[in-house]
């Protein structure tokens, strides 16, 4: 298990747009899917919450298909800890596009996040390092 510096430690060794989605999964308990399938209107940083009413799943490697999370205990309102909204702030105004129902967390082109583009885009190996050092470091 790894400690609020550590996991702060490993969303800063990723770019910028990848960031708070691996604060918010942390600590606001998202599944990949439902992590993806988050629009705007699904997160309130003022009350602190965000609302799990879908997921996305990838089928076949090919085709994205949002749908009811995994059971009816994933629907849910999840609450966001104070650290978490400065990330999510920033991420709003400057990764997601305008209107209740955009994406928040989307691939370079703004289309929607594949685990593909997400270890591509992250460099998810050398993030891997990132993590060991903060392991060491804490």
């Amino acid at each position: 298990m790894l400690t609020i510096v550590q996991v702060l430690t490993l969303a800063k060794a990723v770019p910028e747009r990848y960031l708070a989605m691996i604060v918010l999964s942390t600590f606001a308990c998202q599944r990949w899917g439902e992590a993806i399938a988050l629009q705007r209107d699904g997160v309130d940083l003022v009350a602190r919450t965000v609302s799990v009413t879908k997921a996305c799943s990838e089928l076949n490697g090919s085709v994205l298909v949002v749908g009811p999370t995994k059971s009816r205990a994933g629907v849910r309102t999840a609450s966001l800890p104070a650290l978490v909204v400065p990330y999510m702030q920033d991420h709003l105004a400057n990764f997601t596009a305008a209107g209740d129902k955009a994406l928040i967390f989307t691939g370079a082109r703004g289309d929607a996040l594949r685990r593909s583009n997400f270890r591509t885009g992250t460099r998810w190996g050398s993030s891997g390092r990132a993590r060991r050092y903060a392991k060491r470091r804490a």
